[in-house]
């Protein structure tokens, strides 16, 4: 599984970006492997290790938030 994928399965069992960010930081602790792979990800993607997780997270609500808005202005035309 890779990282985003971790991030939504975490978003998607927790529905709180508070508890997500725990578990998320947890198995990040416990998980070698995922750690560097998370920091791989960062570099390739330009996020800072540290923040990343949200930086991405605060991406994918702003993303979500597009689409709803574009719909918004859709009915408001029909």
């Amino acid at each position: 599984m890779n990282i985003e994928d971790t991030i939504h399965a975490i978003i998607d069992k927790y529905r709180s970006i508070d508890f997500a960010e725990s578990e998320f930081l947890r198995m990040l602790n416990e998980d070698s492997e995922l750690k560097a792979n998370y920091v791989e990800w960062c570099e390739d993607l330009g996020y800072s290790p540290k923040t990343g997780y949200m930086d991405y997270i605060e991406e994918i609500l702003e993303s979500e938030d597009s689409v709803w808005d574009s719909l918004t202005e859709f009915e408001d035309v029909n």
